[in-house]
């Protein structure tokens, strides 16, 4: 069985953490930008911790891993999501992008598992093997994502 684990990790641009898109209750919320601010500053200090981590996990497992970035994929992703919704936020298509790459990635593996760049895995289990696969699944939101 051909298996990867990935994760994603977006450095999101200064300009685009206060990205309020259609929620009204963003606008009114005044340490948003701080609370996110915050976040990033700490995934940045801790990226390759974590990263060597999930890493060392999927080679425990004998899984590929593989980390999504802010790269030109995402771009021409997050490019394609604001031109069908102009309003839709950062943080909505990066729960997006995570649902496209589980799609993409089942044409070239039996198994994919997606890990937040903040998860730290404490185990040597394979999660492959341990749960039931045939019952976990991941809904397509493509369809959400262009109704908007």
């Amino acid at each position: 069985m051909k298996k990867i684990i990935f994760s994603i990790y977006i450095d999101i641009p200064e300009h685009l953490l206060d990205e309020t898109g259609y929620s009204k209750h963003a606008r009114t919320n005044k340490h948003r930008v701080e609370r996110a601010g915050e976040t990033k500053d700490k995934l940045v200090a801790y990226k390759n911790k974590l990263l060597w981590t999930q890493k060392a996990y999927a080679d425990e497992i004998g899984a590929d891993y593989k980390l999504y970035t802010y790269d030109k994929e995402f771009i021409d992703y997050y490019l394609y999501c604001k031109g069908v919704y102009e309003n839709l936020p950062m943080y909505h298509i990066i729960n997006y992008y995570k649902n496209y790459l589980l799609q993409k990635l089942t044409e070239k593996y039996d198994a994919v598992f997606y890990m937040d760049i903040d998860v730290i895995p404490q185990t040597r289990e394979d999660i492959f093997e341990v749960h039931d696969m045939r019952k976990l699944w991941a809904k397509n939101n493509n369809e959400l994502a262009e109704w908007g």
